[in-house]
């Protein structure tokens, strides 16, 4: 499945984000902090969800949501406050709040 949002595409089955034809995300916890929040793009995803989703239940630090957040948003230009792509939910979360399209490649 590719998922379309701004210029941005998230390639399931490669394992990447591009924007036209250059990958944009390089980090693995990064790629997956996105695709997360994008499938569950319908409700605020938890710290805690994050946490067992993308670290097993064993995050390293307190720290480590918080930074996988920012690295996600500084490949997709969404590191300014008017969080157009990752809406930070205080003391909640987080939610994916771009317009999405779908395809089947």
């Amino acid at each position: 499945m590719i998922y379309r949002f701004f210029d941005f595409e998230l390639d399931e089955e490669k394992f990447e984000i591009r924007r036209g034809e250059d990958p944009v995300l390089t980090q693995r916890k990064a790629f997956d902090f996105v695709h997360h929040l994008l499938l569950h793009r319908d409700r605020v995803v938890t710290h805690g969800e994050l946490i067992d989703a993308l670290w097993g239940g064993a995050a390293r630090s307190l720290s480590a949501v918080p930074q996988c957040a920012a690295a996600a948003r500084r490949a997709l230009g969404d590191d300014t406050p008017h969080q157009a792509v990752i809406q930070t939910v205080r003391g909640r979360g987080y939610r994916f709040v771009a317009e999405v399209t779908e395809s089947g490649s």
